[in-house]
């Protein structure tokens, strides 16, 4: 599993506050030798819980792999905590996202331009039609829409390529497409 996108769709959910990647390791001794397991994540939510996120190997889960599961999920139960399995959207989201992630920076906003945009937003739209719309030059409020679809502020169709004829909408919630990033057990 790709663990840069896992990253990308935890920096993106809005119901993660902060999370760090490889900040532990556990360890236990099975058939007299020592095991450990590095998580790859450690995820808190904005209802203070939190999870711990082990990306399967590319290849797909393995036995070893598996019994790791198996410790993680003992140690998170001791420690009070969730274990967690990503969920990677389809390609076309996972590219839109990955576009948009690029605008991620608060130095991409402005609060004027953001206005405009909302505004040519308000009734759904095509993207180029909206930036038009706005009256601004083209070049520069692309990337301040790219930074508002990034906030959630704006919306799109995100199983579908993003181009001149996307339809773009005012948003304010996690897009379907993303399902849920995280499935958790919890503790």
């Amino acid at each position: 599993m790709n663990v840069l996108a896992v990253a990308m769709l935890l920096d993106f959910n809005p119901s993660v506050t902060e999370f760090t990647a490889w900040s532990a390791k556990i360890k236990w001794r099975a058939r007299g030798r020592e095991r450990s397991v590095v998580p790859d994540f450690f995820v808190r939510t904005d209802q203070g819980a939190t999870l711990v996120v082990a990306c399967p190997p590319a290849s797909g889960p393995s036995p070893r792999w598996q019994r790791q599961q198996q410790v993680l999920r003992q140690a998170c139960q001791e420690a009070g905590w969730e274990l967690g399995m990503p969920r990677i959207p389809g390609p076309m989201a996972l590219a839109n996202l990955r576009w948009v992630s690029r605008y991620r920076h608060p130095r991409c906003g402005d609060r004027e331009v953001e206005q405009a945009l909302k505004a040519a937003f308000r009734t759904p739209c095509g993207l180029e039609e909206g930036v038009r719309a706005t009256g601004l030059p083209r070049l520069s409020t692309l990337p301040r829409l790219y930074h508002l679809l990034w906030r959630q502020e704006l919306g799109m169709e995100w199983n579908k390529a993003m181009g001149p004829s996307s339809v773009i909408r005012l948003s304010g919630r996690m897009p379907s497409a993303m399902g849920q990033p995280l499935e958790g057990e919890t503790a």
